[in-house]
């Protein structure tokens, strides 16, 4: 029994630790060839630049947004030029809905030239009113996401993001925001292949049966996929598609 005991709390304790971020990280267009921010986690979904109706982001964890401590990272760094404002937001696991209040970040103000902000948690605003008690410090033991808010005129470029103090390294060049914020959607090609737009040409993505049986679990393959049979329920970053 004793055991037993000892194997169950090392699982746990391998569970805990694998959910732990590295210390620091640092995105930078330069150096990036697949649209993904690399912060430690061991799930294969994590770190993909995706877009939605007003921005852009990526997940800190995994595709299904699972929230975990960010406090190492002491804050954020952004490294960026903007023709307008635009805000900078943590999301937390138990709000991942973008309408909801519950809202830390940073408004990051327009710039013709790069600008180099680095931004502590304790400088995080309360973008929205109000928290009832809510503090930063908890608000990031679950954060899941961090998203760039701007209007589709926005022309932004994005060179770095990192944690606190760590874009430093020089760069010439950039992640262009420029165009209209795209939404990820699926066409039918033939017969039971299928072409998917808005998310890394290799994204992770999944098949479900009707009674929600997975089928297959893979990556794209040059942005498209076949399915094993038809219908199919398709679960690609936080998205769900019934394909027939």
């Amino acid at each position: 029994m004793k055991n037993v005991i000892k194997v169950l709390c090392l699982l746990l304790a391998s569970e805990v630790f694998a959910q732990e971020v590295n210390s620091e990280f640092l995105w930078s267009a330069s150096e990036d060839s697949t649209e993904r921010v690399i912060i430690g986690s061991s799930d294969e979904t994590s770190g993909y630049w995706y877009s939605f109706e007003n921005g852009r982001g990526f997940n800190i964890w995994d595709m299904d947004q699972t929230g975990v401590d960010i406090t190492k990272w002491q804050g954020l760094c952004v490294e960026y030029k903007s023709s307008s404002d635009m805000e900078l937001l943590l999301i937390n696991e138990e709000q991942q809905a973008l309408s909801s209040n519950l809202k830390f970040g940073k408004l990051l103000k327009a710039s013709d030239s790069v600008l180099t902000v680095n931004i502590s948690w304790k400088n995080m605003e309360q973008l929205e009113c109000c928290f009832d008690g809510v503090k930063i410090e908890d608000y990031i033991k679950k954060a899941s996401a961090i998203h760039f808010i701007f209007n589709e005129e926005t022309s932004l470029e994005l060179l770095k993001i990192g944690s606190l103090n760590s874009c430093s390294k020089e760069t010439n060049s950039f992640l262009n925001f420029k165009q209209k914020a795209f939404t990820l959607h699926v066409e039918k090609d033939f017969l039971n292949h299928f072409v998917v737009k808005g998310v890394s040409s290799d994204a992770t993505f999944y098949l479900f049966d009707l009674n929600g049986k997975m089928l297959k679990q893979s990556i794209l393959k040059n942005g498209s996929f076949e399915t094993p049979t038809l219908p199919v329920v398709l679960k690609i970053h936080k998205k769900t598609f019934l394909l027939q």
